[in-house]
């Protein structure tokens, strides 16, 4: 396992930029290491309006791209590459997904007839997706080349109405935070813009420390402003394994 696993997590909202930007940074990624792209799509095309999305996605991809169906067994996707491939995972909110009616199947819990869902199944389905995404976490950290994952900001909007909507919602959100904190690097994408989130990211600790450190110093009295930002040493956000960020289209 890589002391430094080079993953990448790339966030943001619906049509934010962000599969943009994270083709971009693979094709730089590949084309700097002089390595090869898979591309690990993880929809399923359930409906005719899926498959025209999919089909799409397709078409824009450089032809020399590599793409790896895994709508649910991405770990086993992961180690099924070339070592050295750049890989780009496109989207973990449709894999998440996908692994609740996987769980759901196995264990017999109906997703569709109503509103009702046991809270004993919902804490079973979210323990295994937990337990599924410990296992891409690994796949991702066993890899010398770069894995770069692809997911939604889902819980900026409304409380969902009902359980099932509220459980995704939640599973989700965990997902997130387990990649990023596995993660090298993560970039939010913001109507197009990136944002290193790790570079501007401190702990609670630091930052009770920047707000005291500023208060004692008097703000408020001699006018200093807003605290500064946290800044920490290059090192300490990954260094010279951390990517460059690339563009968006």
């Amino acid at each position: 396992m890589n002391a430094l696993p080079r993953l990448v997590v790339v966030t943001g909202g619906a049509r934010s930029g962000k599969s943009a930007f994270a083709e971009r940074l693979v094709a730089e990624l590949a084309a700097e290491s002089r390595s090869a792209v898979t591309y690990v799509a993880t929809a399923e095309a359930r409906d005719a309006e899926m498959a025209v999305r999919i089909a799409l996605h397709r078409q824009q991809r450089p032809a020399s791209w590599r793409t790896v169906e895994a709508s649910r067994d991405a770990a086993e996707a992961l180690r099924g590459v070339a070592p050295r491939d750049v890989i780009l995972l496109d989207c973990v909110t449709m894999l998440v997904a996908n692994w609740l009616a996987a769980e759901a199947e196995a264990w017999r819990v109906d997703l569709t007839g109503g509103d009702g869902l046991p809270v004993e199944c919902q804490q079973r389905l979210a323990e295994r997706v937990a337990e599924r995404t410990e296992a891409l976490v690994a796949a991702a950290a066993e890899r010398p080349g770069w894995t770069v994952v692809v997911t939604n900001e889902v819980g900026w909007g409304v409380v969902p109405p009902t359980p099932l909507g509220r459980l995704y919602r939640d599973v989700v959100g965990r997902v997130n935070r387990r990649l990023a904190d596995a993660a090298t690097a993560v970039y939010l994408v913001v109507a197009g813009q990136a944002v290193d989130v790790k570079a501007l990211a401190c702990t609670p600790h630091e930052a009770a420390a920047r707000l005291l450190a500023w208060t004692e110093a008097g703000a408020g009295v001699g006018g200093l402003g807003h605290p500064p930002a946290c800044k920490r040493p290059s090192a300490a956000r990954g260094g010279q394994n951390r990517p460059s960020g690339g563009g968006t289209r």
